[in-house]
């Protein structure tokens, strides 16, 4: 028996070795229907770091086990049975049913798993925003929908990567989504310090560029939420996270309204704040009349969330990508994931110098795609599209900008996201009840000055850590961030 345990979905028990055997099971009788899987030993580890996974629980597993091909067999046996009416005695023919094992083999398996974590009001909200079930349609269904589509349209040319999936359930209580581990096949992500190279940024763009035209192209033909309607998200989610993302801009700006060579800027931050929250709850809104693509979106695409794998030849040039971590993937404007590119996982300088370049690979990918896969935009060329770069540009400036590199460039911000555990027995029942009611009410506006207060205690260590100004990679990059806002206009309204 394995050492390690962890919380898995079956209501808090540990993983038991008859539930990986299962799991693999299911997971090898999708190819091989008389596959049969018999496990060794396996072993269990953390998958992120603290604070680097904040929607839930990841896990890595290392399986050795014992893979087998069952099959059945008939026999014949013969019986002796009375007819009847008569003395005489005869032999009778029949079937017998045997099952024989053939083929068998030791494998490895390396994978990640993830269960929802937190309270019984933190799930509730997953649930509600059916985040936890549309991540693991990505792996089960859509991704491999969208490329038997461009498989079929385009002649294999536009893959969108996900690590393999292999077992999977979302069902009341119950969540739990097992996918390959593809570190240990040399794929890794960059170093968020760093930020990702020109390099390294082009393929990125290239392959959300390859994500969008893909679903707006399905979409067309097949009508994407019909087939997922989970992904029909509630618009309301939107001006819930406005008022989240506003604890974060005042932060900002409290922490460097200190510095005198920002004082002007600080102070357009402070006069505009509503107008800009306006604007950005209009654009963050899929109804919003203007977007020109609205199709499946990543949502959280930052270094982490990108594994690349390098040349043996080039150490720093990626021959592969794969997209990881699904959990805010919706159905949105397309280009708030280049936003998040751009503006979360590239430095001022790399701007400065190749914003055009990656606008272009991005354009230049999107619509060979959208056209191959018999679905082009239309009047959706460069010039059209660097008009709507531009006019979303507020969005990618909050969201990107200030309230992502908040997050993902703290030391401290990871403490902000400690969720609380679940209760036990009957208080289970009434929390589970009571998280039922609330979170609809939440996401309609009640008790938002309570959440936001709340939000407000949870992250002061972000606030105490810009202001130290300890963290300087963290205030220099929202520095350049407001700056480079300001020489575009977008805090003058």
């Amino acid at each position: 028996m394995a050492a390690g345990s962890v919380r898995n979905p079956r209501m808090g028990s540990e993983v038991t070795e008859e539930w990986v055997e299962h799991m693999l099971t299911c997971y090898e009788r999708r190819r091989d229907p008389g596959a049969a899987v018999e496990v060794i030993s396996y072993k269990v580890n953390p998958g992120a770091k603290p604070g680097e996974n904040v929607a839930s629980e990841l896990i890595k597993m290392w399986v050795e086990a014992k893979l087998t091909k069952e099959e059945e067999e008939e026999e014949e046996e013969e019986e002796e049975e009375n007819k009847r009416n008569s003395n005489q005695e005869r032999k009778k023919s029949k079937k017998k049913h045997k099952i024989r094992k053939t083929g068998t083999k030791i494998k490895e398996y390396n994978l990640m798993m993830k269960f929802n974590s937190g309270s019984e009001m933190d799930r509730e909200y997953t649930r509600y925003i059916n985040a936890d079930l549309n991540e693991l349609l990505i792996y089960s269904d859509v991704i491999q929908d969208l490329n038997a589509f461009q498989d079929r349209e385009a002649h294999g040319r536009y893959p969108v990567k996900v690590p393999e999936f292999i077992y999977g359930v979302c069902n009341g209580d119950e969540y739990v989504l097992v996918m390959q581990d593809v570190g240990v096949l040399g794929y890794k992500t960059q170093a968020k310090e760093k930020g990702l190279d020109l390099t390294h940024t082009l393929m990125a763009a290239e392959q959300l560029a390859r994500l969008h035209a893909l679903s707006h192209a399905y979409h067309q033909k097949h009508n994407f939420l019909t087939r997922f309607p989970s992904f029909n998200t509630d618009d309301r989610l939107v001006g819930f996270l406005a008022e989240f993302i506003t604890v974060f801009y005042d932060f900002v700006v409290e922490a460097l309204g200190e510095q005198e060579d920002l004082s002007h800027i600080i102070g357009k931050l402070k006069e505009n704040r509503e107008k800009l929250f306006a604007n950005f709850k209009t654009l963050a809104s899929r109804d919003t009349p203007g977007h020109r693509v609205i199709c499946l979106v990543h949502g959280d695409a930052w270094t982490n969330n990108l594994m690349y794998l390098d040349s043996t030849h080039s150490p720093q040039t990626p021959e592969d990508l794969f997209l990881i971590d699904w959990g805010l993937v919706g159905w949105r404007n397309a280009i708030f994931d280049l936003h998040q590119i751009v503006y979360n996982c590239t430095s001022l300088s790399l701007r400065q110098q190749h914003l055009q370049k990656i606008l272009e690979r991005y354009h230049g990918t999107f619509t060979a795609a959208t056209r191959d896969l018999g679905a082009p935009v239309p009047n959706y060329d460069l010039p059209e599209f660097l008009k709507e770069w531009e006019r979303t540009a507020l969005f990618g400036l909050i969201q990107s900008g200030i309230f992502a590199n908040s997050i993902v460039l703290s030391e401290k911000a990871r403490e902000g996201f400690v969720k609380g555990t679940p209760s036990t027995g009957l208080w289970s029942l009434l929390a589970k009840g009571f998280a039922k009611v609330m979170v609809p009410l939440v996401m309609r506006g009640w008790f938002m000055n309570v959440i936001i207060e709340d939000t407000k205690k949870k992250f002061k260590p972000l606030l105490d850590e810009m202001k130290s100004g300890n963290n300087k990679l963290l205030n220099s990059t929202l520095v350049d961030i407001l700056r480079e806002a300001n020489d575009r206009g977008l805090l003058d309204l």
